[in-house]
């Protein structure tokens, strides 16, 4: 019989590792402050957990779900863990038929199959998926649910939609527990937007991003790490902090420096599409103003761009010029609603008009008739191709003028995206900076005809702390869970 007031926490701290040891003898504060929180009645039911490599994240996932199967799930309820890719859902699998394994107090109660953790005495089970698998998983009534490595996921459409198929279910599940557990990323990643809500909402999310290195990393492992890694990488895995990749082009720093967080709302996508404009100035009179357009019918973005260049300092004779971006539009079509190139045509002969008669400069494969037409509308129309050469070309000058702070643009998640994922490659004869193919198409549209040379990436802040309370009292010292839990264990001999 079991004894009363076993809880999750009891379980995980009486798990036995490999080395004949209790999870709940050697875990380290944030370790039980992690389990505790996760398992306590009170709110908040979502965390979003990051440590650094060697912080026992799969066995801690794997720990977390045999504790939820035997002490929390209700009869025939149901969790998933979403795993990066297959090796690391595996992982997970080994993992908990390990405890399983070792741990007398769950062999009678708990099994591990070959995708699922099951309680064969209520019928509750936890499903192990890859993310490339989870796409097509029914998640109605999930009471349970893990993301592992959550930074890591791809910046793809499935892998977004998985993650808002498990939110939604949040949602619709009351005290669904939500656990995203990784390591830190790049800034980039569509997953830091994610931990800055979390941040900004104590009463939904618990934050606790660990500081690293783990306390039971040697100097020797470090050094060989650092060896091992780039600084950006050692930065993400190791330290645990958001860092930009070390080929990342444009910095967050450069980013901030330029954006202006003041723009109207001027201009609206065609009934349908989903966008429209935003005005950051208006026309000036005696100014010359160029305008970029990029089309996307259905995949890609239609980008519009109205800019000009001018004195950083007027009063200054030798002032160096800045770009400064006045208006921007962006339409994104699909499948069943893919953007008129003749919508995009009358809405350039709009701006230019309104900006002086600017000069414009679009893709002939993508424009060439609409260019021939506004030509002979009186529109300064030009072609621009983007060849390997001027995409090159284009891609260096964004990069400089963010490195020196001559250009002011506009803030928006989509541009700072794209700007972060710039990626440059720097040459053995100069510094001058050759583009990677990871040039992202909206960084070619707001920036064609400017030249310059490039720059290089930039760290991210340490984690933040003490936005939440990730040391929240515990129910039970480890030592009293121990003894509850070595009751159930005592077999007669």
């Amino acid at each position: 019989m079991v004894p009363a007031e076993i809880t999750g926490p009891d379980i995980m701290y009486a798990l036995v590792l490999e080395d004949g040891k209790m999870w709940g003898e050697v875990a380290a504060d944030f370790q039980v402050a992690d389990v505790e929180a996760i398992f306590s009645p009170e709110r908040p039911n979502w965390h979003f957990l990051t440590r650094g490599r060697g912080g026992s994240k799969s066995s801690d996932i794997a720990g977390l779900c045999l504790s939820w199967l035997y002490a929390d799930s209700r009869t025939r309820a149901r969790g998933y863990v979403v795993a990066s890719n297959v090796e690391q859902a595996g992982i997970l699998i080994d993992a908990a038929a390990g405890f399983v394994a070792r741990s007398p107090v769950l062999e009678d109660r708990l099994k591990v199959e070959s995708e699922r953790l099951l309680n064969t005495e209520n019928g509750a089970w936890i499903r192990v998926l890859p993310l490339s698998d989870s796409g097509a998983w029914g998640l109605r009534d999930t009471h349970f649910l893990i993301c592992d490595e959550f930074a890591q996921w791809p910046e793809t459409r499935g892998a977004k939609r998985v993650y808002s198929a498990i939110r939604s279910t949040v949602q619709k599940t009351p005290g669904c527990r939500l656990i995203l557990l990784t390591s830190a990323g790049e800034p980039s990643h569509w997953s830091k937007p994610v931990l800055d809500k979390a941040y900004a909402d104590p009463a939904n999310w618990r934050v606790n991003e660990v500081p690293g290195p783990v306390p039971w990393q040697s100097e020797e492992d470090l050094a060989a790490l650092q060896r091992e890694l780039t600084p950006s990488e050692y930065e993400r895995l190791v330290l645990n902090r958001w860092a930009s990749a070390d080929d990342r082009a444009i910095s967050e720093d450069d980013y901030e420096r330029a954006i202006e967080r003041e723009g109207l709302v001027w201009g609206h996508a065609p009934v349908g599409v989903k966008g429209g404009g935003l005005r950051l100035r208006h026309p000036r009179v005696g100014t010359r103003y160029i305008l970029t357009v990029d089309v996307g019918v259905a995949n890609d973005a239609t980008v519009i761009a109205v800019s000009h260049k001018e004195p950083i300092d007027p009063n200054e004779r030798r002032s160096p010029n800045r770009v400064v971006l006045d208006h921007i539009d962006r339409w994104q079509g699909s499948k069943r609603r893919r953007i008129e190139v003749d919508a995009v045509r009358a809405r350039v002969a709009e701006l230019a008009k309104e900006y002086n008669g600017a000069s414009v400069y679009g893709d002939p494969d993508q424009f060439v008739g609409s260019l021939q037409q506004l030509r002979r509308h009186g529109v300064r129309a030009s072609e621009w191709a983007f060849t390997a050469t001027s995409v090159g070309q284009v891609a260096t000058a964004l990069v400089q003028v963010f490195a020196n702070g001559q250009i002011a643009s506009r803030t928006a998640p989509s541009c700072a995206r794209s700007c972060f994922g710039c990626g440059c490659a720097r040459t053995r004869r100069a510094s001058r900076a050759s583009t990677t193919t990871r040039a992202p198409t909206t960084t070619r549209r707001s920036a064609s005809g400017w030249r310059a040379t490039s720059s290089s990436g930039t760290r991210s802040p340490a984690p933040r702390s003490g936005s939440t309370p990730s040391e929240r009292p515990r129910r039970s010292s480890p030592g009293a869970a121990l003894s509850r839990v070595r009751a159930r264990c005592e077999r007669p001999a």
